[in-house]
């Protein structure tokens, strides 16, 4: 954060952090998810019963240092 920000706050470091996961796939693929598969390591198979792609999730965090 800037200086000013940290003055005001009278702390020595503030740190935010925003982090996504999953939120978008970048492909022509029309399924849940090309790395689903519930055919194990079987890389020709691209069935998708039953399977769930990962989870699209916000993870933050605020770090204050005094």
């Amino acid at each position: 954060m800037p200086p000013g920000v940290t003055r005001f706050l009278k702390v020595n470091g503030l740190q935010i952090q925003l982090i996504g996961e999953n939120l978008a796939t970048w492909t022509d693929y029309r399924g849940v998810d090309p790395e689903v598969s519930n055919d194990g390591q079987n890389e020709n198979s691209r069935a998708e019963f039953l399977t769930n792609p990962p989870f699209r999730r916000f993870v933050g965090s605020i770090n204050i240092f005094f």
